[in-house]
């Protein structure tokens, strides 16, 4: 049990402690060819993410510190949820733990979860401020955030 714990506190440390721009970034939606309710097979694209808008400096260097401020809180929370699991994990293999703790833990989860979903949505309100409604309309924000650019 306390080789699992030192484990378990290990693996958070390494992800909280490794900076953002050591994680790969994703490849523009364009490159990756997957269909989403905004892209679909033949690469017609109906949107445009952020790094394909003509942003002005002054937009591009609000999101960027937008985007830096959520991606450490994101983090943090996705940390959270892998610690989380692993506690989970322990609880259902011990032939000891009691039903409620393991609902408790899972309860834990789901709160955490719901609290990376509203992140994002917070992210997203920030950025929608800095741009027109032109921009609005054609942007791309609910397309999957890599860890580098958030939304």
């Amino acid at each position: 049990m306390k080789r699992c714990v030192l484990w378990i506190c290990a693996v958070v440390l390494s992800v909280v402690l490794v900076p953002p721009p050591l994680f790969a970034e994703e490849p523009p939606q364009m490159e990756r060819k997957l269909p989403t309710p905004f892209h679909n097979g033949d690469s017609s694209c109906k949107c445009t993410p952020l790094s394909q808008m003509a942003l002005t400096d002054d937009q591009s260097r609000d999101i960027d510190q937008i985007a830096m401020r959520y991606n450490h809180r994101i983090l943090q929370l996705r940390s959270q949820i892998m610690l989380k699991q692993l506690e989970l994990i322990v609880l259902l293999r011990n032939p000891d733990a009691r039903d409620k703790d393991i609902l408790t833990a899972a309860t834990e989860i789901g709160a955490i979860r719901s609290e990376l979903e509203v992140a994002g949505v917070q992210c997203q309100l920030e950025i929608r401020k800095l741009l027109t409604p032109e921009q609005i309309r054609v942007w791309c924000n609910l397309e999957n955030p890599s860890l580098k650019k958030v939304w």
